[in-house]
């Protein structure tokens, strides 16, 4: 994590396009690819073939799924393909290829977000293991969680405060996907 953090702070536009290119030429139907936004969390999408993606975005001020162009969402971000759950969600294998982009298709034009429960990540990985999950949501909630309980715990009301409206706004906004997308 601390590696792939360094990786994108420091790497040169030039390291960041050869990355895309390599990650591309090796793209097959139904990986999920993890984008490195810059901003302490990542974007996810999930290949569908011909050079497209699919992902839950902000669109004209309205967070849905919809299709786009690798080269549109990746920019000049650093992107991994990140099928790293195989057998850890609940057992869980990976769909096969078909039937996860047929799943991505069947969303699209879906609207609404959550941070917590509704993101780009829960997208992806419901796509290719049938289950909406995301790291990113877990380890916000428990940030959140961790200040207000320890803020209450200690008698540190600023920190406790801080927790509960971290909270509040991450169950409430789509404030993360306009973060990344503007």
């Amino acid at each position: 994590m601390v590696l792939d953090f360094l990786t994108v702070v420091f790497s040169s536009d030039d390291a960041r396009r050869r990355n895309s290119e390599a990650v591309l030429s090796r793209c097959k139907e139904g990986d999920l690819l993890k984008i490195y936004t810059g901003f302490g969390y990542s974007h996810w999408a999930v290949y569908v073939g011909d050079g497209k993606v699919i992902h839950r975005t902000e669109d004209n001020g309205t967070v849905r799924v919809k299709e786009d162009r690798f080269w549109n969402v990746v920019g000049n971000r650093f992107v991994k393909i990140k099928n790293r759950l195989e057998g850890f969600i609940m057992g869980k294998a990976a769909l096969p290829s078909n039937e996860i982009v047929e799943r991505a298709r069947s969303k699209l034009g879906e609207v609404g977000y959550s941070t917590l429960f509704k993101n780009c990540e829960h997208f992806a990985h419901w796509c290719r293991y049938g289950v909406a999950i995301s790291h990113q949501a877990i380890m916000a909630w428990s940030i959140s969680a961790f200040l207000t309980v320890g803020g209450l715990a200690t008698g540190n009301l600023p920190a406790a405060g801080l927790g509960a409206a971290l909270g509040g706004l991450l169950g409430t906004t789509s404030m993360g996907s306009k973060l990344a997308f503007n």
